[in-house]
């Protein structure tokens, strides 16, 4: 994930979520990301790509940028390459969302309405069938 820094770029109101994801700017840096890519030299290529992509889509003429920040991190999944969104057995009132890989973005907040409904014993937003899978 890298942040990045550009005074047109990727001037979104909502995250764009495809071939990974750009989130809109906090404090005049948006945040870029999501590659399988384990080389180093592949990140600046990578987020290249995301600037052009965005320029394309958008029409911003200014395609410059300065890296502000880098982070990476190891992504874990289940067997099952599902996100789990689930109470921990071996705690009291604990519940855990994790394995969300590189569609976090796009599963966390969906996942986090399935942790509520599960913790305020609401009806869950989902069939029972993927309720089983995701582990709650």
């Amino acid at each position: 994930m890298a942040g990045i820094s550009n005074k047109d770029l990727f001037n979104i109101k909502m995250p764009l979520n495809h071939q990974g994801y750009i989130i809109p700017k906090v404090n005049g840096t948006n945040w870029i990301g999501s590659t399988y890519e384990q080389s180093a030299d592949f990140k600046k290529e990578n987020i290249e790509e995301k600037v052009k992509l965005n320029h394309a889509i958008f029409g911003n003429k200014d395609v410059s940028f300065e890296i502000q920040d880098l982070w990476e991190g190891e992504r874990v999944s289940a067997e099952n390459n599902l996100p789990i969104a689930s109470k921990i057995p071996e705690a009291k009132n604990i519940y855990c969302i994790g394995g969300l890989g590189s569609r976090g973005l796009s599963y966390a907040p969906f996942l986090a309405e399935i942790v509520s409904s599960a913790i305020q014993d609401k009806q869950m937003p989902l069939g029972k069938e993927i309720f089983t899978l995701l582990n709650i």
